[in-house]
């Protein structure tokens, strides 16, 4: 599915930038403006930048049914599942 595949992507991203910044991202733009994750990364055929958000336990990507509905990664323990 694009939208694990994607998460795969941002926990990466996720991880940089909390073991870089000593805090964890409140939100996609800041991983995206400060490079550790590029819009194109995001951008897929089911889903978009405009689909993914971060809370303080999971990254989320919503509003789609067409290609498996939403899924989440678990900010503490990196599991993706839908």
């Amino acid at each position: 599915q694009e939208a694990i595949a994607i998460l795969g992507s941002l926990r990466t991203a996720y991880r940089l930038y909390s073991a870089e910044k000593g805090l964890a991202p409140t939100a996609i733009s800041d991983l995206n403006a400060l490079g550790y994750i590029v819009n194109a990364e995001l951008n897929g055929t089911n889903y978009n930048i405009g689909n993914y958000a971060i809370s303080t336990t999971l990254i989320s990507a919503t509003g789609n049914t067409a290609n498996g509905g939403p899924c989440n990664m678990n900010t503490n323990t990196g599991a993706i599942g839908e």
